[in-house]
């Protein structure tokens, strides 16, 4: 009988940051997506995503959200400025996970 051989664990998935441009592991960046009906969202969803940091460039995505609404692909309009702010707001108060 033949000795199997060990596995590697998976790499871990790297996601470039939309602010500082920094790479990083996916599970410690907030995910923002533009969904298909045209929204907003954060998380896990289906549609077109843009990562970033917690903190730092979390506050600089509040200032010029036109970053992330570019990655998205979103025209910067004031309806989409106000969604993003609203949105990012209320994780810019959430800890980022452990």
């Amino acid at each position: 009988m033949s000795a199997r051989l060990p596995t590697k664990p998976p790499p871990e998935i790297q996601r470039r940051c939309v602010v500082c441009r920094e790479r990083d592991a996916a599970e410690a960046m907030l995910r923002v997506v533009r969904t298909p009906s045209g929204g907003v969202e954060c998380g896990r969803t289906e549609g077109r995503g843009a990562y970033l940091h917690h903190g730092d460039c979390l506050i600089a995505a509040l200032r010029r959200p036109q970053r992330i609404l570019g990655a998205l692909r979103l025209p910067p309009t004031q309806q989409h400025i106000v969604c993003l702010r609203d949105l990012l707001g209320g994780e810019s108060e959430a800890d980022p996970p452990a």
